[in-house]
């Protein structure tokens, strides 16, 4: 059984919601889970970031994305970039993991960032703590890829569900609408080939 099929199997009449810190991450690093979501939640939209004022349209092509991959429902919240960087001693930043809390209330299945964060964004790996809150089923991919930030060090992050292999001509074509609207951030290659797991 590959992973679509065991992914398929596991949600039976359960949804399966997407949790991705940044638009273009659920191409980058949650591909694996598009054709199987019913809803996605992203915490980012940089609209009113005036360090990334560059990529405000971020929210309009996650929202055309979901479109092309079928999925039904997208809720993007109105953080920007870098929200690990929220204070912690006037709790905005636990208001704001209440907040993505309260989006992921109805999920039964949450896939999301891996516990490094990929490549060791601390976004990515804030999500993935948040969505450990939740009572929900979560899975995550193995895939690291060494960039400028953190050095990335590796685990077993659960129970191995299988290999996947990226659809190119589903990625070509959500990559492109970033791109039409100028607000792609990512200068490697996709990886296009891995495993699935089911979080401990």
């Amino acid at each position: 059984m590959n992973a679509s099929e065991l992914i398929i199997d596991i949600k039976m009449e359960r949804d399966l919601t997407i949790l991705i810190a940044h638009p273009d991450d659920e191409l980058l690093f949650l591909w694996p889970f598009l054709a199987r979501a019913e809803r996605l939640v992203c915490v980012v939209s940089d609209k009113d970031n005036p360090e990334r004022a560059w990529c405000a349209r971020r929210a309009e092509a996650l929202s055309c994305v979901c479109d092309l991959a079928g999925i039904d429902s997208v809720e993007c919240l109105d953080y920007n970039s870098e929200f690990y960087r929220l204070p912690t001693r006037d709790e905005s930043l636990k208001r704001m993991a209440e907040n993505i809390l309260e989006a992921l209330s109805e999920a039964d299945i949450i896939a999301t960032h891996n516990p490094w964060g990929e490549y060791g964004n601390l976004d990515h790996i804030l999500c993935h703590q948040i969505a450990r809150q939740t009572n929900a089923r979560l899975l995550t991919t193995g895939i690291a890829q060494a960039v400028n930030w953190l050095p990335i060090r590796t685990w077993s992050p659960g129970r191995a569900l299988g290999h996947h292999q990226l659809d190119r001509a589903l990625f070509d074509q959500c990559k492109a609408v970033y791109d039409a609207l100028g607000c792609w951030t990512w200068s490697l290659p996709p990886v296009e080939s891995v495993e699935v797991y089911s979080a401990c």
